[in-house]
């Protein structure tokens, strides 16, 4: 009999247990933004998540803040040299006999396409500071033919590269995983990609110089940027 009566009120424990309705989702795994098309995306957060409508809160967005290095010519250069102007970005070192030397070349898509553009600003921040000073960028310049006045190759403090590099742009998200300790620049892994900033210093894209087609997306997109 109890087992009759057992069975008779588990219909009813479900319908009053068992609400229907959609789980909880955590939010931060549905914040995706749709693409608009026409507008360049911001990126938000630590994982860097594109949205297409600008956030209210500025301090949210990913970008450059607090530049203060120095160029191949042992000028200081600010962030409030680049301020009103768009910048092409990238992390290497002189010394590189890897992926550098491709992207140095692939970033000169760039340089000749705003080469009398006063407008766009190109930087090459060093991850080897304490070898790549003003003196040795010189020497680069030259070896790969580096001679437009827009494009600065900058070093500078050892903690101030790499806090820019790590911990505004996530430039070497593996080595953070081996236990977030930071490395000599011997060991650095600096990231191939080059970064499009606006005016404000905000991050708008992220373009692979490995092969040529992430430049010519970047020159285009520099082109959306200033109109």
């Amino acid at each position: 009999m109890n087992r009759v009566l057992v069975l008779l009120l588990l219909p009813v424990s479900i319908v009053l247990f068992c609400k229907p309705g959609k789980p909880p989702v955590r939010p931060e795994l549905t914040s995706f933004a749709r693409p608009v098309k026409g507008t360049l995306p911001w990126f938000i957060g630590k994982d860097m998540n594109p949205v297409f409508q600008k956030p209210a809160e500025k301090s949210k967005l990913r970008g450059l803040r607090n530049l203060s290095l120095v160029n191949q010519h042992g000028q200081r250069v600010t962030q409030e040299d680049l301020a009103g102007r768009l910048v092409a970005m990238s992390f290497f070192f002189t010394s590189c006999r890897g992926i550098c030397p491709m992207v140095t070349e692939n970033m000169k898509i760039v340089s000749r396409a705003f080469q009398n553009d006063s407008e766009v600003v190109m930087l090459s921040i060093s991850v080897d500071p304490l070898r790549d000073n003003p003196e040795r960028m010189k020497e680069y310049c030259a070896e790969h033919k580096i001679d437009k006045a827009n494009w600065h190759l900058l070093s500078g403090p050892e903690e101030k590269v790499y806090q820019i590099a790590r911990e505004q742009f996530d430039a070497d998200v593996e080595l953070l995983k081996g236990g977030g300790q930071a490395k000599p620049s011997d060991d650095f892994l600096h990231s191939e990609l080059v970064y499009l900033l606006d005016r404000e210093g905000l991050l708008r894209g992220m373009y692979r110089a490995r092969g040529t087609a992430g430049m010519h997306k970047l020159v285009k997109d520099i082109e959306q940027l200033k109109q």
